[in-house]
């Protein structure tokens, strides 16, 4: 009997861990879709910039490259992100390219000029270098 109520007791844990791992699935597409979308960003204005040999000025110059990247270019252009005018992605450098037009205030995700998308509060986002400047 004890061994039976053991695996009864394995298996309510399995599942209630599994219960919260769709909750957690199910807030989690918001967020993979924000990393995604700067994600394409950074893929936009890298192959913009490996094009033209300089990087972007505007969101005019990312046009001809809309096809390619949709979901990027969008987010662009209807100012959802903002993108650091005038550079380019860099390897080595931890300096914001883009960024969730709520973050300043809000905080939220960001794309660094080597590619990496991640969340910063407002006081990190404050104080940490822009690409460009």
């Amino acid at each position: 009997m004890t061994s039976r109520t053991g695996l009864i007791a394995v298996a309510l844990v399995i599942g209630l861990s599994a219960g919260c791992s769709r909750r957690e699935a199910a807030a989690d597409p918001e967020t993979a879709e924000k990393q995604g979308r700067l994600q394409e960003v950074f893929d936009l204005v890298t192959a913009y910039t490996e094009q033209r040999k300089r990087p972007p000025a505007a969101d005019r110059d990312l046009r001809p490259f809309e096809n390619a990247f949709p979901t990027g270019f969008d987010a662009v252009r209807t100012g959802q992100i903002v993108v650091l005018w005038g550079a380019s992605p860099a390897a080595g450098s931890d300096a914001v390219l883009a960024y969730y037009k709520t973050v300043p205030a809000e905080g939220g995700w960001v794309l660094l000029q080597n590619g990496t998308v991640k969340e910063m509060a407002p006081d990190e986002f404050g104080k940490t270098p822009k690409a460009g400047k």
